[in-house]
């Protein structure tokens, strides 16, 4: 919410990949993602208790508590092997 970029998908040349609804990533991705449907883009906004909560994270990138947001296209969808 500062406008802090912490990191980048588009700057690093790869959309960013993995399994929905499985705990990889923070819990307000996985809520997030299973609401867009290929194609969609959207700004995310994530609260700090669906996303790092009190941890800071990215050597400070990230303080404690912060509310996350995401400018997201969902490219594509895979079905799991």
């Amino acid at each position: 919410m500062n406008g802090n970029k912490f990191d980048s998908s588009i700057e690093n040349g790869k959309p960013i990949e993995f399994p929905v609804g499985q705990g990889m990533v923070i819990k307000g991705w996985d809520e997030a993602f299973t609401t867009l449907t290929k194609g969609t883009k959207a700004t995310v906004i994530i609260p700090s208790a669906l996303g790092y909560g009190p941890s800071a994270v990215g050597n400070g990138a990230i303080p404690a508590f912060s509310t996350l947001v995401f400018d997201v296209e969902f490219v594509n969808i895979k079905k799991a092997k």
